[in-house]
């Protein structure tokens, strides 16, 4: 009986130590999110990786750098994709990736764009693709999501707008 109580009190201790350790983690698990608004986006390539008669598939790579001391972390991306101006594609894609600090990472988004879901810029967007160079642009946000206890899950957002000359 006597081993069970101090059993008892030691997990009791542990308890009171985890409990006072959360927020700790919580908040360095909010800094590394929070620390997203400092990196840097770019894009760095776009590729057309093949055509067929119904559409195209467009490749493109954003290049993320963490200018901060702490690793950020990018849980999510939405946005629109166009081509020397025309909208081709909205996107959005979970990565929940980690920028190491004074790091960098390429972060893939890889569009199958059907011809016929361009409507009236269907013809500019072909003759694009025949020059094989555009201007390449996002328009979207980056996300980082967190648990809130009690509360649940949260996110926010940062911007994030691109733009730049290619040859596919």
């Amino acid at each position: 009986p006597r081993q069970t109580a101090q059993l008892g009190k030691i997990r009791n201790r542990e308890m009171k130590r985890l409990i006072l350790l959360l927020p700790l983690l919580s908040c360095s698990l909010i800094q590394q999110r929070v620390s997203l608004a400092s990196c840097k986006f770019s894009l760095k390539s776009a590729s057309l990786k093949g055509v067929d008669f119904s559409g195209f598939d467009l490749g493109i790579l954003l290049n993320v750098q963490n200018p901060n001391e702490i690793d950020a972390v990018l849980d999510r991306i939405t946005g629109t994709i166009k081509l020397d101006g025309y909208k081709i594609a909205d996107v959005s894609n979970s990565y929940k990736r980690t920028i190491k600090a004074r790091g960098s990472v390429d972060v893939p988004i890889d569009v199958r764009v059907e011809f016929s879901s361009l409507g009236s810029a269907v013809n500019a967007v072909r003759d694009i693709i025949l020059k094989r160079r555009a201007n390449v642009s996002f328009e979207g946000k980056g996300y980082v999501d967190y648990e809130v206890p009690i509360v649940g899950k949260r996110s926010f957002s940062y911007p994030i707008n691109l733009s730049r000359e290619f040859s596919l």
